[in-house]
Parts: C-alpha cells; sequence; structure tokens
C-alpha cells in the first residue's frame, strides 16, 4: 500500500541521515556538545605543539581534568542536566586560560588543557584556578535543589627538556597524575614525575 510505501522510505531516509550525521562526526574536530575541539583535534594540537617545544627548546603542560560526578548527575536528574553541566564547565574553564592554551573535551566526562611555553609552577597556578572555576559551577533543579559536581580532580603533566617526550608519553604521565588525584579523594591537582631521560 502507499502507506506502508511512505513508511518504508520514511525509515530508509531516517537511517541515511544517522549515517551522515555519524560520518560527520567521524571527521569532525569539535565536540559537538560544547563546540570544543575533540580527541581527534587534542592529538594534532599536541604533536604541533611538541615540534615546537623542541625546535625552541621551550616546555609545554597538559592538564588532563575529570569531573566526577557526570554520570550520577545524569542519572539522578537526567541528560539534560549532565549536558548543562558539561557546557556550563566548559564556560568555567575558557575564562581561565590564555589566548594561545588550548581546551578540549576528549571524553564524556573528561576535558584536557594544553599550555603551550608554560613551566612547572605556572601550569600549578593555572591548575588551582581551574579547580577553583569548577568548584563554582552550580545548577538549579526545578524545586529548588541545587546541584554541584563532588570533586573535580586535575592530572598535570609537563614536557620534558626541549619537547623530548611524544605525545602518548605525555598524555599517559598526565592521566597517571590524574588518577593520582581521583585516588586521594579528588578536588586536587597532583602534577606527574618529570620525564627521566635514558
Amino acid at each position: 500500500s502507499l502507506g506502508s510505501a511512505v513508511a518504508d522510505r520514511m525509515r530508509t531516509l531516517a537511517a541515511e541521515r544517522d549515517q551522515l550525521a555519524a560520518r560527520l562526526d567521524s571527521v569532525s574536530d569539535r565536540d559537538a556538545l560544547t563546540g570544543l575541539p575533540n580527541q581527534r583535534r587534542l592529538d594534532e594540537e599536541v604533536r604541533r605543539q611538541l615540534a615546537f617545544a623542541q625546535r625552541y627548546g621551550a616546555q609545554m603542560g597538559v592538564l588532563m581534568i575529570d569531573l566526577g560526578g557526570i554520570a550520577q548527575i545524569t542519572a539522578d536528574h537526567g541528560s539534560v542536566a549532565g549536558d548543562e553541566f558539561l557546557l556550563a564547565t566548559a564556560e568555567a574553564l575558557v575564562p581561565e586560560l590564555r589566548m594561545t592554551d588550548i581546551v578540549a573535551r576528549t571524553d564524556e566526562d573528561e576535558f584536557v588543557v594544553l599550555l603551550p611555553q608554560t613551566d612547572e609552577e605556572a601550569a600549578r597556578i593555572v591548575a588551582g584556578k581551574l579547580i577553583r572555576a569548577m568548584r563554582a559551577v552550580k545548577r538549579g533543579r526545578p524545586g529548588g535543589k541545587l546541584i554541584e559536581l563532588p570533586a573535580p580532580s586535575v592530572g598535570v603533566a609537563l614536557s620534558g627538556p626541549s619537547g623530548s617526550d611524544d605525545s602518548a608519553q605525555l598524555l599517559e604521565r598526565a592521566r597517571g597524575a590524574l588518577e593520582s588525584a581521583k585516588g586521594a579523594g579528588g578536588d586536587r591537582f597532583t602534577v606527574a614525575d618529570p620525564l627521566v631521560l635514558d
């Protein structure tokens, strides 16, 4: 019948639309929710910044941020509340950074910040500012209930002398520092040990 043919065609068009959206998402370098760079773009930027550090003898910092609690907020208050928190967090992080810094959303509740030409003291200052900014992110829900993130954590890693580590090593050291901060109860930052050259 005409009705079933139209319904079949609508289903086919919907499936094609979904496939196209997935393909576009896979080649995009932006996070769909926040508009921040995504993992693909971050990986490119880390390689580019490390090449600069190697060439000019500069140092760079990487801050890996875990919001902790987004999954629980989503479970308790719905996906809209979780998305609101992610957007509010992105908006809270950006003003704390320099124009040359890069903040990316790399996972559901994870952000990474690149700090070009930054030493450990400056990276520590930025990590502290970002934790304070995230603590200030609060959202009201219907009925007047105020919700907030329980304990954001930050892992800090600095590139080795003249950019001597590769992007994977640098991100892995930042992740290790992040896990230490989370293991200590969150609401803090931890700095990774410096890179030791053989």
